[in-house]
């Protein structure tokens, strides 16, 4: 997590030992460790084993009620970062555990999950990965129940990508679609210098450009 937030890049050996590591000890893993460590390895862009990410997938269904919201916002997010697939039962027990604290979700909590959801949906070929309808309206109806003051930028930048992905399956209100759809306007008109892209911005290009779609302001309004 440190390496991660100080965008420092560890030699591979080094990621490898650690992974080797984490398998003899990933029993002893809680919510917090199994989120930060799938969140860190997708901020550094690192690609884990298919046996590290399964080993975490089946410690976190023995754990998945513990899961705090920016915990499950975590996983998701790095999920969807890495473009894994997870298995039907740990998504499922992450569903779940969504739907049992809903109302705990702050701000950047929901926009991160449904941002994720829409982007794994995109990332995955065919219909592998299936969302619960239950759980993107239960995330909707407290996303429309905050005060849009306590939005970010970004969050708004989420909310819009989620529901030009998700199509009919996350509509917001009229209110708050289109105040999301005047702040990413106003991100792509600041970006069109020749100032880098935000990782958030970086992969809605991927994923836009891998659905053909345009992505100029008069597209995407």
């Amino acid at each position: 997590w440190a390496w991660a937030t100080m965008r420092h890049q560890p030699p591979a050996e080094v990621l490898i030992a650690l992974e080797r590591r984490m398998l003899a000890c990933v029993d002893d893993f809680n919510p917090q460790a199994l989120a930060n460590t799938v969140w860190a390895w997708a901020t550094m862009r690192h690609e884990p084993s298919a046996r590290a990410l399964a080993a975490l997938e089946r410690r976190m269904l023995a754990c998945a009620d513990d899961f705090i919201p920016q915990n499950i916002a975590n996983t998701l997010w790095a999920w969807a970062t890495m473009r894994h697939q997870p298995s039907a039962d740990a998504l499922i027990a992450l569903e779940r555990r969504m739907l049992a604290c809903v109302d705990d979700f702050k701000p950047q909590n929901l926009t991160n999950t449904l941002w994720a959801i829409a982007m794994l949906i995109n990332n995955i070929e065919g219909d592998k990965i299936t969302i619960n309808q239950n759980v993107l309206d239960q995330l909707l109806h407290q996303l429309e129940a905050t005060e849009f003051s306590t939005l970010e930028e970004q969050h708004f930048q989420q909310i819009f990508q989620a529901h030009h992905l998700l199509g009919d399956r996350f509509k917001p209100s009229a209110a708050l679609l289109d105040q999301a759809r005047e702040e990413w306007a106003k991100q792509l008109a600041s970006r069109s210098s020749s100032s880098p892209q935000s990782s958030l911005e970086r992969e809605v290009a991927a994923c836009l450009d891998r659905l053909g779609i345009t992505y100029d302001v008069e597209v995407l309004t």
